[in-house]
């Protein structure tokens, strides 16, 4: 070492680059790792069990007999995709082909009024003026199956208001939806940077060719049941190929 101080002197710089390089990845991981968990988090909401067809998704005529469900708790049917925006937010560079990189949605169709005890949503407003919605623009954003309700960090970058069109792609089919509302930032629409959407079920089902089709049905326990001997007796009266899920 004393010989050969400059030698020394990039080993030890050499090892020091490499253990800050392992430190730096092991730092991203976990970043990357806890951000999705709270991800995951947030769009399962206060979800206690849920119930998914033992190869993927489940045909909803399966449970149209299954309101003893509710003796159980607050049961919210789900369909849970991704959509792809047709073009980049405004003053993105575009690809070399003139094709703009569109962005992805994460997009979740439920009942809203039965979802909301099991997750969290905020409308920040349903017009483009600062008052609270009225009854008519909340039976629009049940009924009208172009509606999409998008989060106000979205919007904003898209330079999209209330009742503005947009373009989304789900799978191979392009549908022009109409913004009905924004959601401030929280729950599920605080997740993934703010890219997610929320639709009306059918809505949903329609958009992205899945009528008929649930991806599962969420189920927030009453107080006071216990998780374990829920499921055995839920999984006892299912019809077979259906099973019982824990969100974790």
């Amino acid at each position: 070492m004393a010989r050969e101080k400059v030698r020394t002197t990039v080993s030890v710089i050499g090892i020091t680059l490499g253990v800050a390089v392992i430190v730096a990845i092991r730092m991203a991981n976990q970043s990357v790792t806890e951000s999705f968990r709270v991800a995951v988090e947030s769009v399962s909401g206060q979800t206690s069990l849920s119930i998914t067809g033992v190869t993927g998704r489940l045909d909803e005529s399966r449970l149209e007999d299954a309101s003893w469900l509710r003796q159980f708790g607050t049961v919210s049917p789900v369909v849970e995709t991704y959509a792809m925006t047709t073009e980049p937010p405004p003053g993105n560079a575009k690809s070399q082909s003139g094709i703009g990189r569109g962005e992805l949605l994460h997009v979740l169709g439920v009942d809203v009024l039965v979802d909301l005890p099991i997750r969290e949503y905020q409308l920040l407003r349903t017009s483009r003026e600062d008052r609270r919605p009225t009854a008519r623009e909340l039976l629009l954003l049940l009924t009208d199956p172009n509606a999409v309700i998008l989060t106000e960090k979205f919007a904003k970058r898209y330079g999209k208001e209330v009742d503005d069109e947009i373009e989304l792609v789900f799978g191979s089919a392009t549908k022009r939806l109409v913004v009905r509302g924004l959601l401030v930032d929280k729950g599920p629409a605080g997740a993934l940077g703010g890219n997610f959407a929320l639709m009306d079920i059918a809505a949903a089902q329609w958009a992205c060719d899945r009528l008929g089709l649930l991806d599962r049905v969420d189920i927030r326990l009453a107080d006071g049941l216990d998780p374990d001997a829920t499921t055995g007796e839920i999984e006892r009266r299912l019809p077979a190929g259906l099973i019982v899920t824990r969100p974790e």
